[in-house]
């Protein structure tokens, strides 16, 4: 079985230990694979002088991350260039899209493997301001 499991984030996966048919503990959450037992059960740790390839070659990745912030300024000149304003507004992620954090992608822990617990990203800010020259 080849490693096809990542489609994004996963609502309401069972995140903890099973066993034959039943979950005996654990909870329901965010986790990067829909099934993350399935995904664990085809990685394993390097054996050294055995495995080749080891390094930056074949590794687990995160999930992608995006924001998208506005700003908009407005320049007033009030006597002769010397003496202005300078209004502006900040908007840092203006859409207030949600961004899970990375997962635990720890292959030592498999009831946490792929486990979100947090935002990567801050929820939507606005920021007024006035800059007066002279």
């Amino acid at each position: 079985m080849k490693y096809n499991q990542y489609g994004g984030t996963g609502y309401n996966v069972w995140q903890g230990t099973q066993s034959v048919g039943t979950k005996t503990s654990g909870t329901y959450g965010l986790n990067m694979f829909s099934n993350p037992a399935a995904v664990y059960a085809e990685f394993r740790p390097c054996v050294l002088g055995y495995d080749t390839s080891c390094g930056g070659y074949y590794n687990l990745r995160g999930l992608p991350t995006w924001n998208l912030d506005a700003q908009i300024i407005k320049d007033i000149g009030v006597y002769k260039e010397r003496v202005g304003a300078t209004f502006f507004f900040t908007f840092t992620n203006i859409l207030n899209h949600f961004q899970p954090s990375g997962p635990s992608l720890s292959l030592t822990s498999p009831t946490t493997f792929g486990q979100i617990t947090g935002q990567s990203n801050t929820p939507r800010q606005l920021e007024l301001g006035l800059r007066i020259r002279f």
